[in-house]
């Protein structure tokens, strides 16, 4: 691993990957196993532009890529997607560097970074000398996000990469999610192209709001239970917990948009070529869920603060895929409950009710940063990392405690209701968080 000159570690991501441009390549179950990253690799007709497209690896970060890859083939560019699942800062500008160093010999007239559904920038003065030694007069950048806690403004991305910046929008309404920003990104930029506008908006104006009803929960937020747009968000949300694989997923997605762009599928689009898988992983979830929620249904607990305030949490080992899904029932059941934190091995969720007077993303920039990773979101659902994953404190008071060694995803289960009730060590600091001592 390479280091910088502070000190701090590079990841040397892109020279490790495996390129493919479909399911049906050699590599392609090679490339499934690359923990870290991902890549889409597609040539275009054309081939005068270059479009590197960095985005999360959830529903919302890969409609997002989707959004712009499909653009980058109707205009006949060049495009390569990342899939990213670690919101690390350094991690997201190593990758920037190392695929720009990838490319940078073809001739290309325009590069332009797109990084979609993550707003995480290392240090500042890193990426400005980087940009001035190592970057051509080629390279251009657009940012587009909706999370609060861990955003920068245009002006402090302005600050960072000059007038290489060509696209910029962070919106953190419920209107507003990865997918629905870049969808008008792009329609934005067919502005003066009629024929290119009307195709990408039939395609993809019903895929990218019907991802927005999930990721902000508008489902719930702004629709009756019973209602059509309540059952699709819900349905949406299952799509990358059932395909687990973001790969699979995006490859998923991209199969079925060729489909509608077939002769006489002009009025098909992506989200009526998707529904058939849409509602099949809705199914095989609900099932999975109801499992997982009987295990953790009875760890809820109270936590009073100095001033005698109550505060009622749940604290509980739950996979990522679940998080959400536990979180809504337990709600459903319990709908006094102020904060919920689903952890696994590589972070956490966290949720709070809509009427708790700290916001999530305050939280999980807390704890996130607290233990060395990175933590921001929405107000009330957000999420973070810890910088070692291993390792797990469980503290009964401040002079007590011992280490949990957690090796992988079937240990979570010898975490019982008694050990949960100590709490984790960063949870422990929640409490001191919310109560008002730290």
């Amino acid at each position: 691993m390479r280091v910088r000159k502070d000190g701090s570690k590079m990841v040397n991501y892109p020279n490790e990957f495996k390129c493919v441009t479909s399911v049906f390549d050699e590599c392609f179950e090679d490339a499934l196993l690359e923990e870290k990253c991902y890549t889409h690799e597609c040539s275009g007709r054309r081939g005068e532009k270059l479009w590197i497209i960095i985005s999360h690896s959830d529903m919302d970060g890969v409609t997002s890529a989707i959004n712009f890859s499909f653009q980058a083939q109707l205009r006949g560019d060049n495009f390569v997607v990342y899939l990213e699942r670690n919101p690390q800062a350094d991690i997201t500008w190593d990758l920037v560097s190392q695929s720009y160093a990838r490319y940078k010999a073809g001739n290309y007239y325009e590069i332009e970074f797109v990084i979609c559904d993550r707003m995480f920038i290392p240090n500042h003065d890193y990426i400005i000398n980087d940009i001035k030694k190592n970057f051509d007069d080629r390279v251009k950048f657009s940012w587009y996000d909706h999370h609060e806690g861990n955003a920068v403004s245009e002006e402090g991305i302005r600050e960072i990469v000059g007038n290489r910046l060509k696209g910029y929008c962070n919106r953190t309404t419920d209107d507003w999610c990865g997918a629905t920003l870049t969808y008008e990104a792009v329609l934005d930029r067919f502005v003066d192209d009629n024929l290119l506008y009307e195709i990408f908006r039939r395609k993809m104006f019903t895929m990218s709001n019907a991802v927005n009803l999930w990721d902000t929960f508008l489902w719930k937020k702004r629709y009756e239970p019973d209602s059509y747009e309540s059952l699709l968000g819900q349905k949406i949300g299952t799509v990358d917990k059932i395909i687990e694989n973001e790969k699979l997923v995006y490859f998923k997605m991209w199969d079925a948009l060729k489909e509608t762009t077939e002769v006489g599928n002009e009025d098909y689009d992506l989200l009526k070529a998707m529904m058939p898988t849409i509602d099949e992983c809705y199914l095989q979830f609900k099932e999975l869920l109801i499992n997982e929620f009987n295990k953790i249904k009875d760890l809820g607990i109270i936590v009073y603060s100095s001033s005698g305030k109550s505060h009622k949490v749940l604290l509980a080992p739950i996979p990522w895929k679940f998080a959400t899904g536990v979180k809504e029932l337990y709600i459903k059941h319990n709908p006094d409950t102020d904060v919920v934190i689903c952890y696994n091995l590589y972070g956490a969720s966290v949720y709070t009710n809509d009427n708790y007077d700290i916001p999530a993303y305050s939280i999980a920039n807390y704890l996130g940063t607290l233990f060395g990773g990175n933590g921001g979101g929405h107000k009330a659902a957000s999420g973070f990392t810890f910088k070692s994953r291993g390792d797990f404190t469980v503290i009964g008071d401040k002079n007590m405690s011992k280490i949990i060694q957690i090796r992988d995803d079937n240990d979570l289960s010898y975490i019982t209701r008694n050990r949960i009730e100590f709490g984790l060590k960063e949870f422990y600091y929640l409490m001191n968080f919310i109560g008002g001592k730290l």
